[in-house]
């Protein structure tokens, strides 16, 4: 879920909180409270998102994981070039 579908979930449920305190005289602290609540659990998932780490990050990463890859197969292939030579140097 968004936070624009959140969002837009919260504008309808406020509107219907509206409409029960014109419809049915609920008391306007009751509303403050639950919006209170709900501004509370929104900031609560923006701290979460802002956690979580951006797509930028995580093509860094696997650039990253790229290279060492790489330095890791060139570093391999010079070993056994060396293993091979070595063992030449022996057997001479």
């Amino acid at each position: 879920m968004t936070m624009d579908d959140v969002a837009k979930q919260l504008l309808r449920e406020f509107s219907k909180l509206r409409a029960e305190v014109r419809d049915n005289g609920i008391v306007v602290e009751q509303m403050r409270d639950e919006l209170r609540a709900v501004h509370e659990a929104v900031g609560g998932i923006q701290e979460q998102l802002a956690d979580v780490p951006k797509r930028d990050e995580f093509d860094e990463l696997r650039r990253d994981v790229k290279a060492t890859m790489s330095t890791l197969r060139d570093a391999s292939g010079q070993v056994a070039g060396h293993e091979t030579r070595i063992s030449a140097l022996e057997a001479a």
